[in-house]
């Protein structure tokens, strides 16, 4: 994806994965996963409110 941060100025492209859950055939939930070297630093690493012990997931 190419996207352009603010805090740069110019345009770079965002690598990641996109995850779609599905459940009686509609999409449920939809996961997206990016990384660059803009989101390195690791507070930008963590989805941010988002309930992921009340969605079923592993929060260890």
């Amino acid at each position: 994806m190419r996207w352009t941060p603010a805090a740069r100025g110019a345009a770079e492209y965002l690598r990641g994965s996109e995850w779609y859950w599905f459940e009686d055939g509609l999409v449920r939930e939809i996961r997206s996963y990016n990384n660059n070297d803009y989101l390195q630093d690791p507070a930008n690493r963590e989805l941010r409110d988002f309930d992921c012990a009340g969605g079923g997931y592993r929060t260890d």
